[in-house]
């Protein structure tokens, strides 16, 4: 019995000394200053709006991040696309750093994820084995969306050899070996959901 009505007391005496902070900063930041001159102990619902006016004159105060800066952390994120109805999440490469690194020394990928490259113009774009640790496919992608072409079960062992598509591309997509094989990806398929083009 004495523990429980010291608990409660406890538990008054916290709620009690929560309050008074709360009116104490409140008053620091001269939001309720007008009630203790007026001789009137401020109410729950004044408290509740002074609250609400701190809270406002906080976050307008903190600094605004740039669209631009919004923009730039979207697309360094995970997007997917659709190919034959199958999703896949890729990862985007668009500088010319990132796209000569592509996946050499990784030593895998996560099943259903591919890397998209991005490139400024339509070229027949070649891609080597270089330092690779795993096979894949590779795909060849105008900039409407249809595969050109697809080089399967591409080997570490294959380099130096070049893959080149017969037809200019304005993207490469490089999967797991066999996953064009298994969604039955050929030439003609259209891929949705790619990235704006690079002018």
């Amino acid at each position: 019995m004495y523990n429980t009505y010291m608990g409660r007391l406890g538990a008054l005496l916290k709620t009690f000394l929560y309050v008074f902070a709360g009116i104490a900063l409140l008053s620091a930041h001269g939001l309720i200053i007008t009630d203790f001159y007026s001789n009137k102990f401020p109410t729950l619902s004044s408290l509740h709006n002074d609250y609400l006016n701190l809270a406002s004159t906080y976050y307008a105060s903190q600094p605004v991040l740039p669209a631009k800066s919004f923009e730039k952390r979207q697309n360094n994120s995970s997007p997917h696309i659709f190919i034959n109805g199958k999703q896949l999440n890729v990862e985007i490469v668009k500088t010319p750093g990132a796209r000569e690194l592509g996946l050499s020394g990784r030593t895998s990928l996560r099943e259903d994820t591919g890397m998209l490259f991005v490139f400024e113009t339509d070229a027949p774009w070649g891609i080597w084995m270089k330092d690779m640790k795993f096979p894949i496919d590779i795909l060849w992608i105008d900039r409407d969306g249809t595969v050109l072409h697809v080089e399967k079960n591409a080997t570490p062992e294959s380099y130096p050899n070049i893959f080149i598509s017969p037809e200019p591309a304005r993207y490469v997509l490089e999967v797991n070996a066999g996953f064009a094989e298994k969604n039955w990806i050929e030439n003609g398929f259209v891929v949705t959901n790619l990235p704006e083009v690079i002018q």
